[in-house]
């Protein structure tokens, strides 16, 4: 009941508050300035206008005492602090927008979160300069929400997604300064990486995912020049346009099977692989998914294309995934010998299934693949189902492959699937 009372009160808010309905001092004498909730025994951390927070870390409180008035006989009130309010230590002279925000002196380093904390709202620490750490309780209850532009402008480095998060806006914490992006395991709401929600964030160098995320969304990592360290979630269906796109230092990343859909530009404009592998599960790539812009002296001038600027395409689906258009697979490569552009690649090598090769060189647009660059592989069939046969000892193994169907030399952490010679197959887990 106080979950769904507090958040139809945080819709309700969506303008910063003009006013604050009391102030009360923290345990290190900092002055705070709080709205109450009416019909609740809860409150808010409210909007200042020039407020000054000169410290070097800022408590937030488990609960405060209202006091009451003693003409009246009332007694006095315990309220738990469960949220803070929209811009309310906001360090800024314009939003986005060019809206006016109330400035406040926040001089504090780290920010310490309460037990019942429950939302940051819009900008809460927008533009705290100053602010490098958050600290989350040791077990966070209920925290469910943040605000747009939360942490922009700070120089808050790591950041943790507690678990008990429901969503993220868009654009949550677009042009931050993180280096490391953390999302605590056991979530079972969160599911989506929302529009540009991590975009411009040219620090960020690592990501890992909770296994609930099912889809990245367009733009959800534009533009994140340094990330280079990304663990993709198990149940991942959907890698949206843009998701990653100039993504430089993201090498050839190891996408999940159960992934169905690579849209446009996904994954353009990063540096040359040399292997890229995409899972049996993937149905439809959009335009130029994993090409690059290239630049190509042609002899008479510079030209830029988007190639497929890869060494080896693996791709384990038998039937050939639908592409939105022949630039799924890049522009023309230009061709040095004849010095003009070609519809035939020739210069990436297609590995597929046995039993694929003349189905991709018949299929549009992957007969674009010159003959004599198109190969085969064994690939398990996952979804065929691997059956529970147990072999003592490794005499008989013939080949190993991990869990998206790709061969490997020997068995890595985690789950192994282990073909034996007699043709079964069985999972084993490395620990």
């Amino acid at each position: 009941m106080k979950r769904f009372a507090v958040v139809c009160l945080l819709v309700l808010c969506v303008l910063p508050a003009l006013s604050w309905d009391f102030c009360q001092e923290n345990e290190d004498g900092v002055m705070l300035y709080y709205n109450r909730y009416e019909d609740e025994d809860a409150c808010e951390v409210a909007l200042c206008k020039g407020a000054k927070y000169i410290c070097d870390t800022l408590r937030i409180p488990e609960s405060v005492i209202l006091k009451a008035e003693r003409d009246n006989g009332d007694p006095d009130t315990l309220l738990n602090v469960v949220g803070v309010e929209d811009y309310a230590f906001a360090c800024i002279e314009h939003g986005r927008t060019g809206e006016p925000i109330y400035n406040a002196a926040c001089k504090f380093k780290v920010a310490v979160f309460p037990y019942g904390l429950g939302y940051l709202g819009c900008g809460a620490f927008k533009g705290c300069r100053d602010l490098t750490d958050i600290v989350w309780p040791e077990n966070t209850e209920w925290f469910f929400s943040f605000g747009e532009d939360v942490f922009w402008d700070t120089k808050i480095r790591f950041l943790k997604i507690p678990k008990t998060t429901e969503a993220l806006p868009d654009n949550c914490f677009e042009d931050c300064n993180f280096d490391s992006v953390v999302f605590e395991e056991g979530n079972t709401h969160l599911t989506t990486i929302p529009k540009a929600c991590f975009k411009d964030c040219k620090f960020l160098s690592g990501v890992k995912f909770c296994s609930s995320i099912t889809v990245i969304d367009d733009r959800a990592f534009e533009n994140c020049i340094s990330l280079s360290d990304i663990n993709f979630p198990p149940k991942l269906q959907s890698i949206g346009a843009r998701a990653f796109y100039y993504c430089q230092q993201l090498n050839s990343p190891r996408l999940p099977y159960g992934l169905k859909y690579i849209k446009d530009y996904a994954f353009y404009w990063h540096k040359r692989w040399t292997n890229f592998e995409i899972p049996a599960t993937v149905t439809d790539i959009g335009e130029y998914a994993f090409c690059s812009r290239v630049r190509i002296d042609a002899g008479v001038g510079v030209d830029y294309n988007s190639y497929l600027w890869i060494n080896n395409l693996y791709v384990n689906r038998v039937m050939p995934p639908y592409c939105v258009s022949t630039k799924s697979l890049g522009d023309d490569p230009y061709n040095y010998d004849v010095r003009k552009h070609l519809p035939e690649i020739y210069d990436v090598r297609l590995i597929v299934p046995i039993g694929a090769h003349d189905l991709y060189l018949t299929t549009f647009p992957w007969n674009r693949f010159a003959e004599h660059m198109v190969s085969a592989r064994r690939v398990i069939n996952i979804e065929a189902g691997i059956d529970g046969v147990k072999v003592d000892g490794s005499q008989d193994e013939e080949s190993i492959f991990s869990l998206d169907g790709r061969q490997i030399d020997f068995k890595q952490k985690g789950v192994n699937i282990v073909r034996h010679k007699d043709g079964t197959a069985r999972k084993v887990l490395v620990k």
